[in-house]
């Protein structure tokens, strides 16, 4: 902010009450003058004209009404929990402790009826909603991998960097570097760093795109993991050129493999887990390494140098424990929050997705697992109180997206549900097309493949003419019409155009996801408690209300605490934090601030 914003921005945000505590607390002398002073001395009438001016401009400039003078808060502290669904806090409130979410409620807002605003519900898409206050038609993040090379026949990832390498990695690894680089619009932390260079920002999760795309372009430092480095946690050279000490300590002292042998079991009694749905052998396309049932028991650290072990690890409340104890360490060796200027720490609890995708959300896993999370959340909070102090931190509370019911799990309940068999689907499209328009140059397949919700065409049938890339499109977006378990099918030339209104619901969602330059030729919305991977039990698909329905709290200085039932997206959240820390979102926002649980004051 420079020149004239500078001045427009002093004159809405002054106050005379801080203007008068700005020159050291003293209160202002109450100015009297003696009876009889002025006509017996009438050059004194000149004398006190000054000031009787300055008293009287003084009370005329006074607002009615002005934003609480709260402490700018020193640590930003931004939690998303993946696949932590809107009721998961609220169904299991029974069994939670008192220093967790109810913790967070009681210091903070809580909004009741917050969802994500776009159908595509990714990791990916979702915390770089949840960063930048943009949806994926505006920061590019339309799934977590996409076909976009020229050659592409298999998806890469969205945080593949060619341009860097990995830190961490042991000598040898195949492959290249991760980064924000595809990201479009700067998020908080970025706006922090950019206000002042001073301001640290850094970020850990257990998967790359969750601490990339939650931290942005501009962090001091980011880590995840990886089962390539043996469960260590890396970072690659776009945001550090060496791991910092603490991390490669955490790393030689080899935490992920102190729990081979190690059991999950039941936190709370059995009793507790009457109304849960545990999964069936017959459900699965696979055996689960650690069992279908409680106990858990992990295999030892050396079980499958596939990584299995360590998929176990990830699949666990142990993959949560170790990306708290590396933000542990980040807090304390960084010292963040140590000083006047705001610092910004984004942690992302990743197991819980992989425990929803494994056991579906109704299961005893999913329960256990929050009640877990609720456990090692009420440990985060009193780590922050004893280094930092609650009231000068801003937490943030939230998730990248929700999940769905499974299909088996809807039958067993007298719903219809099921897999949707898109991959077979588009075996299918491509020998259709094939047949009646003709085989492509180089033998290459129309369908590149899908990443749902989008459907990939290959770039050679890009390069087709308009007429007859439309007739083809047509028949696929039909085709996919009557695939089992496909509710709705969008073309990318029925999303170019003006934004839907809401109440055209799956319209509106799907062009709200999608980017023409980086999103597939078809959107597919799916029909209810039907999902579309294979080897996973449960997911998120596009669009679904389930898929859809997030918690948000956010506490700290400016925030007035209660529940809120206001309508929130996950794209409010960034605008709001940044109003909360005195930053701009210089890239437009498609959020708006939560005003309505910002602390304000009428003076007496």
């Amino acid at each position: 902010m420079h020149g004239a914003a500078v001045a427009i921005d002093a004159l809405e945000h002054y106050d005379v009450r801080t203007a008068r505590a700005r020159l050291g607390n003293v209160p202002w002398p109450r100015y009297r003058i003696p009876r009889g002073i002025i006509m017996s001395r009438p050059l004194s009438v000149r004398r006190w004209m000054p000031v009787i001016l300055a008293v009287l401009f003084l009370t005329m400039a006074s607002p009615p009404r002005v934003r609480a003078q709260t402490a700018e808060p020193r640590l930003v502290v931004l939690i998303s929990v993946d696949q932590l669904r809107a009721d998961f806090t609220t169904q299991f409130t029974g069994h939670f402790c008192d220093g967790g979410f109810a913790r967070l409620r009681r210091l903070g807002a809580s909004f009741e009826n917050a969802t994500l605003s776009y159908g595509a519900s990714a990791t990916g898409p979702g915390h770089a909603t949840l960063a930048t206050g943009r949806i994926p038609r505006h920061h590019g993040i339309v799934a977590n991998k996409w076909f976009l090379d020229a050659s592409a026949t298999t998806s890469r990832h969205a945080v593949d960097d060619p341009n860097c390498q990995m830190v961490g990695l042991p000598p040898g690894t195949s492959g290249g570097g991760k980064s924000a680089w595809q990201l479009i619009g700067a998020t908080v932390g970025d706006e922090l760093k950019r206000r002042d260079p001073r301001s640290r920002v850094f970020s850990v999760s257990l998967k790359d795109r969750t601490a990339i795309y939650m931290a942005g372009k501009g962090a001091d430092g980011v880590f995840w993991w990886d089962k390539r480095a043996g469960g260590d946690f890396v970072s690659s050279t776009y945001y550090v050129r060496r791991l910092p000490a603490y991390v490669e300590d955490f790393n030689r002292n080899k935490l992920a493999d102190g729990y081979g042998g190690a059991t999950w079991d039941m936190l709370l009694d059995s009793n507790a887990y009457v109304g849960c749905i545990p999964v069936r052998a017959e459900w699965l396309d696979g055996v689960l390494p650690y069992g279908l049932h409680f106990p858990h028991v992990l295999p030892p650290a050396d079980y499958d140098p596939r990584g299995l072990y360590y998929y176990c690890v990830y699949g666990s409340p142990f993959g949560n424990d170790m990306v708290l104890e590396m933000a542990k360490r980040i807090l304390v060796n960084e010292r963040l929050g140590a000083d006047g200027i705001p610092d910004l720490l984004c942690i992302g609890l990743s197991s819980n997705d992989v425990v929803g995708h494994l056991f579906g959300p109704d299961s005893p896993e999913i329960m256990d697992m929050t009640v877990r999370t609720d456990r090692q959340l009420a440990g985060l909070l009193d780590l922050l109180d004893r280094e930092v102090g609650l009231g000068s931190c801003l937490i943030v509370l939230t998730a990248d997206h929700g999940v769905t019911m499974p299909g088996a799990v809807a039958r067993l309940k007298g719903l219809d549900g099921g897999r949707a068999e898109i991959v077979k689907a588009c075996g299918r499209l491509n020998a259709m097309l094939r047949e009646r328009f003709g085989p492509l140059a180089n033998g290459r397949e129309y369908v590149s493949g899908q990443q749902i919700p989008w459907v990939y065409f290959d770039r050679a049938f890009l390069r087709l003419d308009e007429d007859r890339r439309g007739e083809i499109l047509r028949t696929a977006a039909e085709f996919f019409g009557s695939v089992p378990g496909v509710a709705d099918v969008f073309r990318a030339d029925e999303l170019i155009g003006p934004e839907p209104p809401p109440d055209d619901r799956a319209h509106y969602l799907a062009w709200r996801s999608f980017h023409p330059e980086r999103s597939g030729e078809l959107f597919l919305r799916l029909a209810p408690y039907h999902y579309y991977a294979s080897g996973e039990f449960a997911g998120h698909s596009p669009g679904l209300p389930t898929d859809l329905e997030i918690p948000v709290m956010i506490a700290g200085p400016g925030v007035r605490p209660g529940p809120y039932f206001r309508p929130v997206r996950l794209c409010d959240v960034a605008p709001t934090v940044a109003e909360l820390v005195g930053v701009r979102l210089s890239d437009c926002s498609d959020g708006r601030v939560l005003r309505e649980a910002l602390a304000t004051t009428v003076p007496q």
